[in-house]
């Protein structure tokens, strides 16, 4: 509540916070002051003669929420109490801090243990450790975080372990000519002839398309039977008639 005298040192210099929105003047000192569904709610003032700036704290209502109201206020099972407008928490023995939520461990031990890592609490299990965050673990030795290798971590726990596997990036994938099975749990060989290119590359020079394991592209292009490939035609399969009467030609003519 004001007193006299500090209501009267209202019209000096004074700042209101307003649910809505107003831009009239406000009449002061009325604390209570309402008009078209504006109500002021708090009031910064100056409680001292000859100052200029406003107070740096509002005025509290009687009716106002107090920090101990709120059962979050102090964690980990602290006592809210009390002082003025302020409060002060009564941390559990092994808690510590403005709201309890450090505890007297890392105060203790966090900076010889962790180094430059924080030092957390977690509540739910009940353990104090150095936090590096997700994708990192603690380097007990060097006092430091280190990013995790995904594919360690990956093969660790058995995957990307099986033949013709590789890992990238923290993701499983068959090396190249090779694909998961329907499981997705073995590579085996890519049959190369049921891709299109592949096929088309053969058929332009009229030859078939065979998977080949020892080839690096995995297939080969062969002829059919009677056909050879003819070297003067870029290795098109030609009938082999057709063959030794150019061979024929060609040698009849040198």
């Amino acid at each position: 509540m004001l007193t006299i005298f500090q209501r009267a040192l209202l019209g000096l210099s004074w700042i209101c916070f307003v649910s809505g929105n107003y831009s009239k003047d406000v009449p002061a000192p009325n604390l209570n002051y309402v008009n078209d569904g504006v109500k002021i709610t708090k009031i910064y003032v100056p409680l001292k003669l000859n100052i200029s700036t406003v107070s740096d704290e509002p005025l509290q209502n009687e009716d106002d929420p107090h920090k101990c109201d709120d059962p979050e206020t102090c964690k980990n099972g602290g006592k809210c109490v009390e002082a003025g407008k302020d409060f002060t928490c009564d941390c559990a023995n092994e808690f510590t801090g403005k709201d309890c939520s450090g505890t007297v461990w890392c105060e203790k031990y966090g900076g010889k243990l962790c180094g430059k890592v924080p030092c957390k609490y977690n509540p739910d299990l009940n353990r104090t450790f150095c936090d590096c965050g997700e994708a990192q673990y603690f380097d007990v030795k060097n006092k430091e975080c280190i990013k995790i290798n995904e594919c360690l971590k990956l093969q660790l726990d058995g995957k990307c372990l099986s033949l013709h596997e590789k890992c990238q990036k923290g993701t499983c994938s068959c090396e190249k000519g090779y694909e998961y099975t329907k499981n997705n749990e073995t590579c085996v060989r890519k049959n190369m002839c049921t891709d299109d290119n592949k096929k088309k590359s053969c058929s332009e020079i009229a030859a078939l398309c065979e998977e080949d394991l020892d080839a690096d592209n995995g297939f080969k292009c062969i002829c059919d039977d009677g056909y050879d490939r003819d070297k003067f035609k870029n290795g098109t399969c030609t009938h082999k008639c057709n063959l030794e009467s150019k061979h024929r030609k060609m040698f009849a003519k040198s």
